[in-house]
């Protein structure tokens, strides 16, 4: 970027990609919404098409965890021409996720997998699909494991601050590190007030949120709005988010991508 002239141009160019593949992951989540049904598995699969990009797969199933944080998510591609569900799996760590695939893949049941406990690729003939998860079922409910409940799920972050730190300045020295995509650290801004809440047509929304340093209005997208809306529109919640550039705006700032969104008070760590 900064070795080339048109970095402004690069950048927007950029910003479009990222938009694109934005849309390209509501769209899927939106399909796993409205397709997938769980029927008391343990192991949830979505099953994509083939246009999408298999780019998208991890993402996928990270997003599909944040609703069932308690079972391996996969987000996969079905090959026609062999039969053969390839994708990615992810997955909550105190599962021992790769000790089943082992032994389903000794029961001739999986094709191969390679990862860990967390994520692993996976492969599996489409026709022994029920067989599989009817044997993770039973392997998952054997488990002498305890879980967090869905409601009551940890998240961590890296510090709490609080609104005013979301700034051009502080973004900037956040962005001085290379922290690598996908490691940036995650703030946590505790009671905040909603002083205002609009939806927009694309299923996302705008939030004006104010605490006793500053008050700012943020864009949230689909899913996170979907949230709010879905534990009651509270007055006062905490969130989880990165500090980005906001490049919805005019001239450069900062905004806050909220990752997740709480009632005040709930659980985190």
């Amino acid at each position: 970027l900064f070795d080339n002239i048109d970095v402004k141009k690069n950048v927007s160019k950029l910003g479009r990609i990222n938009y694109k593949r934005k849309q390209l992951t509501e769209t899927v989540m939106d399909y796993f919404h409205n397709s997938v049904v769980l029927d008391d598995d343990r192991f949830i699969i979505c099953k994509i098409s083939n246009q999408n990009p298999v780019g998208l797969l991890g993402i996928i199933a990270g997003k599909m965890m944040d609703y069932y944080p308690l079972y391996p998510c996969f987000a996969c591609v079905e090959d026609l021409s062999d039969g053969v569900l390839r994708g990615s799996v992810r997955c909550n760590p105190i599962v021992p996720l790769k000790q089943i695939l082992s032994e389903a893949k000794n029961n001739d049941l999986i094709i191969s997998y390679a990862g860990h406990d967390s994520a692993c690729v996976l492969n599996i003939e489409a026709k022994k699909e029920r067989d599989f998860v009817k044997f993770f079922n039973e392997k998952y409910n054997s488990l002498d494991i305890t879980l967090p409940d869905i409601g009551e799920a940890i998240l961590y972050y890296d510090y709490e601050s609080t609104l005013s730190f979301v700034n051009e300045n502080f973004m900037k020295l956040i962005n001085s590190v290379p922290y690598g995509s996908g490691f940036e650290p995650v703030i946590r801004i505790n009671n905040l007030l909603v002083t205002e809440s609009r939806q927009t047509t694309s299923g996302g929304g705008f939030l004006k949120l104010s605490d006793n340093t500053a008050t700012k209005r943020v864009f949230v997208f689909k899913d996170m709005f979907e949230k709010y809306l879905s534990i009651g529109k509270p007055k006062q919640i905490d969130i989880l988010g990165t500090i980005e550039q906001d490049f919805m705006a005019a001239k450069p700032r900062a905004t806050i991508r909220i990752a997740d969104i709480r009632i005040s008070h709930s659980k985190m760590e």
